[in-house]
């Protein structure tokens, strides 16, 4: 790891703010690509799809995350994509995410204690798990099968549980870390949950965040869409069909509201206020922006075409990653990696 004064803080995370306004004012209810979508499924699952109309919004949330086996359809599939993400975090300081809070906030500490609300399968806490100054982390999620999958492959020193947020948040518990893995921008009243987690963290405790806070309800900007299908267009056929159905990706849509309180209603809910309200109640000591604005939406339904690493498939990454990095010049990222005290 490169020797480092101090953590590097972002002084202009207010530029990602910048496109909330547009946003607010250009919601959409019901897209053409939601049409797409849910013919596309209803021929690849069948009529059970039609179902989830009937659904609460609980079951919703819990079916939701209960499928813990997924066609590579979404951008964390691909992993030259997470591979960026370590790159983008750590610029170079660590190999990887965990590592760099390791190095920067752990060493010298003893028995400390860590939360990973919204865990899913466990995956990204275990990350922690062998570094010797934690001894305790309890993870917990909404998710029955979730945790029944975490639980197969339990490494020790992580306690699973099936455990609803709000529930947690009333706990008598607290911790030396907080960690939320893609699970912060599914919660509402943020007004009120961000400030009260800090309530959570014993004194010199860390939050550390690895989430998208980009538009609520992925309502992507008309810049994102336009240079996503631009870039797009720069893609082979073979390289854009889609995972599940026939046909050929050609635009990007934004997700109508109906379309994702069908499908999951907690999607993110209020995910850009997570970046304000952070800096409103906490410290800001670590930050970086890991991109997604472009290659989030463009590589949804097609990812599978990615996943290998032979020479073909690293020319067309590499292209839509300067893609993204040029982009990302002018707009601010969708995900975003954060340590706040």
């Amino acid at each position: 790891m490169k020797k480092m004064d101090k953590p590097w803080v972002l002084s202009n995370y207010l530029d990602q703010q910048t496109r909330i306004a547009e946003v607010c004012r250009m919601k959409t209810y019901l897209s053409i690509g939601d049409l797409a979508d849910l013919y596309r499924k209803f021929r690849f699952k069948g009529r059970h799809v039609l179902g989830r109309f009937f659904w609460s919004n609980a079951r919703k949330v819990a079916a939701n995350w209960d499928r813990t086996e997924l066609p590579p359809s979404n951008w964390w599939n691909v992993p030259a994509v997470r591979k960026r993400w370590e790159e983008k975090i750590t610029d170079g300081r660590s190999p990887s995410y965990p590592d760099l809070v390791h190095d920067l906030f752990l060493l010298g500490k003893t028995d400390l204690s860590m939360a990973s609300p919204g865990c899913g399968t466990g995956s990204h806490e275990r990350f922690f798990v062998p570094f010797p100054e934690i001894t305790r982390i309890d993870a917990f999620d909404i998710s029955e099968a979730s945790i029944a999958k975490a639980r197969e492959n339990n490494p020790g020193k992580v306690n699973y549980q099936v455990k609803d947020f709000y529930s947690w948040m009333q706990e008598d518990t607290s911790y030396d870390i907080i960690f939320f893995y893609s699970s912060l921008h599914h919660f509402k009243n943020l007004d009120h949950v961000i400030p009260a987690i800090k309530r959570k963290l014993n004194p010199e405790g860390i939050l550390i965040i690895h989430e998208y806070v980009g538009p609520d309800r992925m309502m992507w900007t008309r810049a994102q869409r336009r240079y996503g299908r631009d870039t797009l267009k720069k893609l082979p056929g073979e390289r854009r069909t889609f995972v599940m159905g026939n046909g050929i990706k050609k635009r990007i849509y934004r997700p109508g509201i109906w379309r994702t309180l069908l499908s999951d209603p907690s999607e993110s809910v209020e995910s850009s206020k997570i970046l304000p309200l952070l800096h409103q109640y906490y410290k800001p000591v670590y930050e970086r922006g890991f991109g997604g604005s472009i290659l989030h939406p463009l590589l949804k339904d097609i990812s599978h075409h990615f996943l290998d690493d032979i020479q073909e498939t690293r020319h067309w990454l590499e292209l839509l990653f300067q893609e993204e990095d040029l982009f990302l010049k002018k707009y601010p990222h969708d995900f975003w990696f954060g340590v706040y005290q």
